[in-house]
């Protein structure tokens, strides 16, 4: 599936219910008039130090995996509430980094 196959297929995705759903939640797309099951396999809702919130949204569509990302921003430092506005979507592929933490004995 090319980019704008995968645009069109999640045109109609509540990425906020995303961003709040458990990984491996499954949800319906419509592929080539086809309807299939899209997964969620990543969800981040991250705060900046300005207290904005960078938002990340990865689903699988068959083998292949697509990453909708998105910001907020926090109309007041004191209260939660924001309204996320969500970006592009691109297709990424999942890369294994290791990383060496050094903990006392």
């Amino acid at each position: 599936m090319n980019l704008s196959e995968a645009q069109k297929a999640l045109r109609f995705v509540d990425w906020g219910t995303l961003l709040e759903a458990e990984e491996g939640t499954t949800f319906p797309v419509t592929v080539n008039n086809e309807v299939v099951n899209a997964t969620l396999v990543f969800s981040e809702d991250k705060a900046d130090e300005d207290y904005d919130q960078n938002l990340t949204v990865v689903v699988k569509i068959g083998d292949q995996l697509w990453r909708k990302t998105g910001w907020g921003n926090v109309g007041s430092h004191c209260y939660g509430d924001y309204e996320p506005s969500w970006g592009s979507l691109a297709e990424v592929v999942a890369t294994p980094k290791y990383v060496t933490i050094y903990e006392d004995l």
